[in-house]
């Protein structure tokens, strides 16, 4: 990284965005299992970008997706592409990472799941987009060649999009978020009178051990 002289403005507020980088967005890294050079990376990264907001006047809070490339430029990073996550990563811990929206044939789905996520559950930013990919995941798989008809779908429909996630290779943590996030959505589907109790029901638990994940029917 390249070195730059930087005039705090505002040492309490730059105190305290440095502060949070190390608080709880370390927190928030380690409960994802980030590897210890991975969360050493970036907290340099978000602390290099507080201190670039600071010169204009802003503070971290005020992160923006479309700061990152002017970020990235600026400060002339060795490597674009994680500082880039690193700065994504920051940016969904707040909530205000906004992914590009694209127009889907279930998309009345997901605008109603959003909503419920919001004023019934008041879940967090952050957790309501993350439960909302989980969702366009599943529709995007179960719906791509499809009708849209919740009737049509079984049981068995989910133990086989279950296997394919537990083919994938992902992280047996990743598998068994990814399976509870389905099961709240088959659970709003129902209760919004789109599908029977049945398919809730039909989401698979994941077993943890020491070598590997299991899943069970």
């Amino acid at each position: 990284m390249q070195k730059f002289r930087f005039i705090v403005r505002d040492p309490k507020g730059l105190r305290a965005d440095l502060a949070f980088v190390e608080g709880p967005f370390g927190r928030y890294l380690r409960g994802r299992h980030s590897a210890d050079r991975t969360i050493w990376f970036y907290h340099g990264v978000l602390r290099r970008a507080a201190y670039w907001l600071h010169q204009s006047g802003r503070r971290l809070s005020s992160l923006e997706r479309k700061d990152v490339p002017a970020i990235l430029r600026s400060l002339g990073l060795k490597w674009p592409r994680p500082a880039r996550s690193a700065l994504h990563g920051g940016l969904k811990f707040r909530g205000r990472f906004e992914m590009p929206r694209r127009t889907t044939r279930w998309q009345s789905w997901t605008k109603d799941y959003l909503h419920f996520m919001e004023s019934d559950r008041g879940l967090s930013a952050t957790c309501r987009s993350y439960y909302c990919r989980v969702a366009d995941r599943y529709m995007a798989w179960q719906f791509h060649r499809r009708r849209i008809d919740w009737r049509l779908v079984r049981p068995q429909d989910v133990w086989r999009y279950a296997a394919k996630i537990h083919g994938k290779g992902w992280k047996v943590k990743s598998v068994i978020d990814e399976l509870s996030g389905l099961r709240q959505f088959l659970r709003f589907v129902h209760v919004r009178g789109g599908c029977s109790l049945a398919l809730q029901h039909a989401v698979p638990s994941c077993s943890v051990s020491r070598s590997a994940g299991r899943i069970l029917s």
